[in-house]
């Protein structure tokens, strides 16, 4: 139950006010912390509508993009990437990406989120209003929570592919994967693999990364086995996890062929 509503008009007054009372949370679009189903405790909130944290602007080989902006407002952009558009057609409904922010996404850190699966995979970068820049990846590992001022997305130049799995169109992906990989001639130059639905926030699988850099996974069967050896850790202990540990290796695979190709 909500106790208290705050509105700063700006960063400075938002961060005293996250600081004297540390159990509050930023409120956005309010899809997360509105929806019942999510399970958060949010009695005070502190509104981010007036702090301005809008804009999507091209900045070299870079968008910045203010954390307030909608997910329907990204993908009705001509500046934005069009892998992170596909990455955001994941998500819900219109009327769900209309208020929803990609600040938002990016904090609330779901596992089934497949905008976050998406940003990582491009390797972005956040404007924290604490820290300052750092790579979105350390955000969600450090399951950190620090204001959320700008996103930025580099130009990719290596190959991408997503996909996710639900039980009906409509529903959360149980299983979503978004791969990226560069090429030098015929060898792998830089990889990233994310893979959500297995823990609380999406995650880098680092070790099948490493063996697609070095040349020791040649073909798809490879990178299947070795995702499922790599995730059975996750998936033995959960319901339906035989068939969670398949389907992730056979989304995998194909998001790495598909890169390759």
């Amino acid at each position: 139950m909500i106790k208290e509503f705050l509105k700063p008009s700006n960063v400075k007054e938002a961060l005293k006010m996250k600081k004297e009372m540390n159990d509050s949370f930023y409120l956005g679009g309010g899809t997360k912390l509105n929806n019942s189903g999510e399970n958060y405790s949010a009695d005070i909130l502190i509104s981010l509508e007036n702090l301005n944290l809008k804009g999507i602007v091209k900045m070299g080989e870079k968008v910045k993009i203010g954390s307030g902006e909608s997910l329907q407002d990204l993908l009705d952009s001509s500046d934005v990437p069009q892998f992170l558009k596909d990455s955001i057609s994941g998500e819900s409904n219109r009327n769900i990406r209309n208020a929803s922010t990609l600040g938002g996404q990016i904090a609330a850190a779901k596992s089934y989120s497949t905008t976050l699966a998406g940003l990582m995979a491009m390797d972005a970068e956040i404007e924290t209003a604490d820290e300052g820049i750092l790579n979105i990846n350390d955000y969600v590992k450090n399951d950190m929570n620090d204001l959320i001022l700008n996103v930025f997305i580099p130009q990719v130049k290596s190959k991408m592919y997503r996909n996710d799995q639900r039980v009906t169109a409509n529903s959360r992906p149980e299983i979503t994967a978004a791969v990226s990989i560069g090429k030098s001639g015929d060898s792998v130059s830089k990889a990233i693999i994310v893979l959500g639905g297995l823990e609380k926030h999406p995650i880098r699988l680092i070790s099948i990364e490493k063996k697609l850099l070095d040349g020791s996974l040649t073909n798809a069967d490879a990178v299947q086995d070795a995702v499922q050896d790599e995730i059975l850790k996750n998936t033995e202990k959960m319901e339906k996890g035989t068939y969670l540990n398949y389907i992730s290796g056979v989304m995998v695979a194909d998001c790495v062929g598909r890169c390759m190709r």
